[in-house]
């Protein structure tokens, strides 16, 4: 369940600055609906054998960024007790109109989605790990 995005956030440390941001490229899963003009990184490298796996698994660690989860081997009954909590909080009121004041947008992500883009992650050859490292800064 993704609560408050990288440009929601840019938007709200920066609130008289943001209309002047040149967003050049947008990572995640989906684009940011104020930013139509800026690509996502995903599309930019489509096709790509070495970049497109890169990119899927920044893209999808974005995407799960604020997200709610539990841990392997929770019992069933009380994931859905967990995913039922979590559907009825996104669509109560004052919990809307409190995201609302603080400008955080709320853009969940089902139960479901959120598993699998899990197991994506996880399941990310070791390969696609050590090419993605030095996009990260990381050695």
């Amino acid at each position: 369940m993704l609560f408050r995005s990288n440009w929601t956030n840019l938007k709200a440390v920066y609130p008289s600055q943001a209309k002047d941001f040149s967003v050049l490229i947008q990572t995640g899963m989906e684009k940011e609906h104020e930013l139509p003009h800026a690509p996502l990184l995903l599309d930019l490298v489509k096709g790509d054998p070495q970049k497109e796996p890169v990119a899927r698994f920044l893209s999808t660690t974005v995407a799960l960024n604020r997200t709610l989860a539990a841990p392997p081997g929770l019992p069933a009954e009380r994931v859905a007790i967990l995913r039922k909590a979590i559907e009825e909080t996104i669509r109560d009121p004052e919990f809307l109109a409190e995201a609302e004041k603080t400008g955080s947008e709320i853009r969940p992500m089902s139960g479901e989605e959120t598993s699998s883009a899990v197991r994506q992650v996880l399941a990310t050859p070791k390969d696609v790990i050590e090419r993605v490292k030095p996009v990260l800064g990381m050695r």
